[in-house]
Formats: structure tokens, sequence, C-alpha cells
């Protein structure tokens, strides 16, 4: 505390180019971020001498923090941007200190741009937690605009934010038109970029809750961007959303027949081959893999050759005669690609492929 006093309006408070800084590292390099992240320390061990159960800030900590929050000096800044890295922690010990003083400094109407202060830390490197995706859509939703112009780190955070929002199912992300002004404000490139984070995230999503992210919104999403709702889907982020159905479970089959519903995908098929290497559907989905690899393959220029890598996936498929028309729509895709063994290929199909 003695230190506290020493350095706060030593120096004087940054007034401007506050999306233009990375005030994660500033903090963590000046003694104002490493006395908040000692208090923060001084917390959890707290809490875990008492079996996780923390009553909020003690009392000599609680001047010291409200002095932090609302300084108007360098160290004061740098002190904020520690306890917005920490927020999910911060939270966790005193919510209702949380919410009344320091989710304020995250409203861009309320602080002005100084609100990067805490976006830049909390966005680029903090997390959420499930009382955080209840409490902070709107303070989300207000934050949309400012994030259209930030750095590309900055904001594919922020994008893993919302990504993470929409995979909890916490909460309707159509009320309100939420999901809607957050989407209608990206240009193609960043809503590529949110569609990558939503992939990422759901890699490693149990099954129940990919189920339940499909039935939520997605799939219903996905329909009205091929409706052009309420933007058109575009063939770039098209290329991207391809890599969703493989990672929503059991709902491969619906989300293949959406995207050959969609605009045209170039240079996707290695890339679909690669995931195919190592992914279930080959087994569990057959009809929709052959369908997808029917509808890549009549693209004629958008891909490399790689017959050797599709009779690999073919060949892992139910012997099912069931599957020759589409079988032989792929043999035909690949002669006239130029493969030499397309012929050789359908007699092996047409030998192998006879179970009913």
């Amino acid at each position: 505390l003695l230190i506290w006093k020493q350095i706060k309006g030593a120096e004087t408070a940054v007034t401007k180019d506050f999306k233009k800084e990375e005030w994660a590292n500033r903090a963590i390099n000046h003694p104002a971020g490493r006395i908040a992240e000692f208090w923060l320390k001084c917390c959890d061990l707290q809490g875990r001498e008492s079996d996780g159960q923390i009553p909020g800030f003690p009392e000599w900590l609680k001047g010291p923090l409200a002095d932090m929050v609302e300084g108007a000096d360098y160290a004061s800044q740098l002190g904020r941007v520690t306890l917005g890295l920490h927020l999910r922690f911060v939270y966790h010990v005193d919510p209702v200190w949380a919410k009344a003083q320091l989710l304020p400094k995250f409203q861009f109407s309320t602080v002005g741009e100084e609100a990067f202060l805490m976006w830049e830390p909390h966005a680029a490197y903090g997390a959420l937690s499930r009382d955080l995706i209840l409490l902070m859509p709107p303070i989300y939703r207000e934050a949309f605009a400012h994030f259209q112009g930030v750095e590309d780190d900055l904001q594919t955070g922020f994008f893993r934010h919302i990504a993470i929002i929409m995979q909890s199912c916490l909460i309707d992300v159509n009320q309100d038109s939420w999901f809607r002004d957050f989407l209608i404000g990206l240009n193609d490139d960043q809503r590529v970029n949110w569609a990558r984070q939503m992939e990422l995230g759901l890699r490693g999503a149990p099954e129940a809750r990919r189920a339940q992210v499909w039935q939520q919104w997605m799939k219903n999403y996905w329909e009205d961007r091929l409706h052009g709702r309420p933007c058109p889907l575009l063939a770039k982020e098209a290329h991207k959303m391809l890599e969703w159905a493989f990672v929503i479970g059991k709902a491969f089959p619906d989300a293949v027949a959406l995207v050959v519903r969609g605009p045209r995908i170039e240079q996707k098929l290695g890339i679909v081959l690669h995931i195919l290497e190592k992914h279930e559907a080959p087994e569990k989905y057959p009809d929709s893999v052959l369908r997808l690899l029917d509808w890549l393959l009549e693209d004629r220029g958008s891909h490399w050759m790689m017959p050797k890598d599709i009779e690999t996936v073919l060949f892992r498929l139910p012997k099912k005669q069931a599957f020759l028309p589409l079988l032989n729509s792929i043999c035909q895709h690949l002669a006239s690609l130029g493969y030499a063994g397309a012929a050789d290929l359908k007699r092996r199909i047409e030998q192998q492929f006879t179970e009913d």
C-alpha cells in the first residue's frame, strides 16, 4: 500500500490514442500493474485458505481499489488494465463491487475511448465466466462499432469472445437483434475472421453443446444467410463456414446440405480431404461425405489433383450399392480433370460396393 501511495499521481494520465496501445504489456511491466496483480494474488490466497469461499475484497483493499478505479493518473490507468485483464477473477471475488465499479469502465458511453484500457486486456487475453456471459451482452453490444477499426489481433480476441458467448447458449443471441447488430457492422473479411473463431471454439466442445448450438441458432442462421439475411453469404465466408460442418457433430449431414446450397467454394478440396483423414464422417455419414466431395469436384479449376487422397476416403465408406451413383459421378469428375486412373477407380468401386 505504501508503494502504491508513492507511485500514484507520479505520472500524468494518457488522454488519447487508447485503441493503438498494447495496454496489457504496459501494465505487466509497470509497478502499478504489478501492485494490482499482487493484490489479486492476495485475494486468491485468501480464497485457497478458506476452501474457495471469498467473501468479497478485504476491508484493507477496498479503499486502494476504489482509488485505483477512479484515479486520473497513469498508475491508476495501468492498475485498471490489470483488473480488466483478470475480470473473471475480480467478478468471482466480489461481483457486487465489480458490477458497480469496474464494468462501467468498459462502457464507451461512460468513459469514451478510455474504455479500451479495459477492453484490450480483456478481449486479447481475458476470459469469460457463466456469470459474465449472462451480464455483459449489453456492454458488448455497445462495443461492437468501436472494434471495427482496431488492430487485427485485438479484433480477433473480441470476435473470440462473441463466439464464446454464442457457443455458451446461455442467452438468446437473436433477442433485440443482438447478433444481427454485431454481424451487419462487419466487412467481408471480418465476417470470415468471426466464422474462424466460431469453428475454433467448437472444436473442443462436448457433443451435447454442439447439438445445442446447432438447434438454438446456427441452423436458422445458416439458412438465413443463404437467403441474404441480414447480409449476403459470399464465397470467402462460405469457405470458412464449410469447416463448421466438421465440428458440429451429429448435425454434419444437415450442415453439408446447407454447404452445397451456398456459393461455390474454390480451393477447398485439399483442406476437406485433410480434415477427413482423421474425421469420423466417412464411416458415420458416408452419403453426406459423397455429396460434399461430388459438389467440390464440380468446379474444375478450383483445386489441384489429389486423386489418391480421394480414393483413401472413398474406400473408407461402407461398401453399399446405394452409393454407386454418387461414386460414379465423382469418377467422372476425376476423369474430366485428367486423372488417368479414373476408369480403374470406377472398376474397383463397382467390384467392392456390392452390399445392399
